[in-house]
């Protein structure tokens, strides 16, 4: 009986184990207001559409930072949307956390930064991107090879349209473009920055945007991307030159 009792044990040890495992794994988290965006469910169903029903976390700009957004290890990948309904929170809470935004970034998160708003001065997000407001019906891709277009959903297009699809556009000189509105601004933008990567977007919920198959798929794959993209290492070139320079301040802080 006592053997048959440490068996019972050692069983529920170990699924127990299992459990608080599988609960410790981080998952995305999606950050907005209380509602949604435009009142509509785009951003809902494309995260359901890149990772199921219940494997993420739904966070306001109200309890975003007591739920440790900005803590590493919590959220595999923090997706902000500041779109329409929610423009005065969102502007707040940028400018509130915006170096706590720029440190976790470069300490290793996954950011995909959205904001569609209805009007506003340019806006600051940090990272030496600055968000513009202006409308535009139209959006294409600027590099069709981008990962974003191949999967992991398909097709996606490399062309849509809607009244309107984006209602800001990217100001950066080191973001590069991944999808650009009618008038060639980047309205989608990507910049690796420390051990992290932050992706800059300007766009309207899918709900809106035609074809309406392919839009849903594109904004799943680029929640997929961001969640999962590896931040290159740096080259040797590029080390010896951060070394050399390190090297370099070094000796002039100590002939100071």
């Amino acid at each position: 009986m006592r053997l048959k009792r440490l068996v019972v044990w050692f069983v529920g040890a170990v699924a127990g184990l299992s459990v608080t495992g599988a609960q410790a794994t981080p998952q995305p988290a999606y950050i907005s207001g209380v509602g949604e965006p435009y009142g509509v469910n785009g951003n809902l169903d494309a995260m359901n559409a890149a990772f199921g029903s219940g494997n993420w976390q739904r966070l306001t700009f109200s309890n975003a930072v007591a739920s440790g957004a900005f803590t590493p290890g919590n959220y595999s990948m923090l997706f902000f949307d500041g779109s329409d309904g929610y423009d005065g929170e969102f502007t707040t809470f940028i400018g509130a956390n915006k170096s706590a935004l720029e440190n976790y970034v470069s300490g290793g998160g996954h950011v995909f930064l959205n904001a569609a708003r209805q009007s506003g001065a340019d806006l600051d997000l940090g990272f030496s991107v600055t968000l513009h407001f202006y409308q535009d019906k139209n959006a294409s891709a600027y590099d069709s090879n981008h990962p974003i277009f191949h999967g992991p959903l398909s097709p996606t297009g490399t062309s849509w349209n809607a009244t309107y699809f984006s209602h800001d556009y990217i100001v950066s000189s080191n973001a590069q473009t991944i999808i650009k509105n009618g008038i060639g601004n980047p309205i989608l933008a990507q910049l690796n920055y420390g051990s992290g990567v932050i992706l800059f977007g300007g766009m309207t919920p899918s709900s809106y945007h035609s074809p309406g198959p392919e839009a849903l798929n594109l904004r799943a794959n680029i929640l997929s991307y961001t969640n999962n993209y590896v931040v290159p290492e740096p080259t040797s070139l590029q080390m010896g030159l951060m070394l050399a320079f390190g090297g370099f301040g070094l000796l002039r802080s100590k002939k100071r």
